[in-house]
């Protein structure tokens, strides 16, 4: 499915494409850390909208964070380490060895 902002990205592995990977932890049933999605995408995205299809009958927690309001909270009580955050370029990878998907990107936090 695309939309005028892009296309949509399912997490339900029915949805995708012959030899595509679900080695992403979004595929998976277990709870996650607080984390970014997709920075292994060359332009992550901007915003992101959860819907879900079935609700979960027994846990389906979600933790969310607002990470602009973190990052200006750093950024005025310690802006040295905001600093190093904007500058330190990192890398960040999707690996699938089963089916040698190979995402990466790179930048600052």
């Amino acid at each position: 499915l695309r939309t005028l902002f892009g296309n949509v990205w399912s997490t339900h592995s029915s949805d995708m494409a012959n030899n595509a990977s679900t080695a992403d932890s979004a595929y998976g049933n277990g709870a996650l850390p607080l984390h970014t999605d997709m920075t292994y995408f060359r332009d992550p995205p901007g915003l992101q909208i959860f819907t879900m299809v079935h609700p979960a009958t027994k846990g389906g927690e979600s933790i969310f964070a607002d990470g602009f309001a973190a990052a200006e909270r750093l950024r005025t009580t310690d802006p040295e380490s905001f600093d190093v955050l904007c500058s330190t370029i990192r890398r960040y990878r999707s690996l699938d060895y089963d089916t040698g998907w190979h995402l990466e990107g790179k930048g600052p936090v």
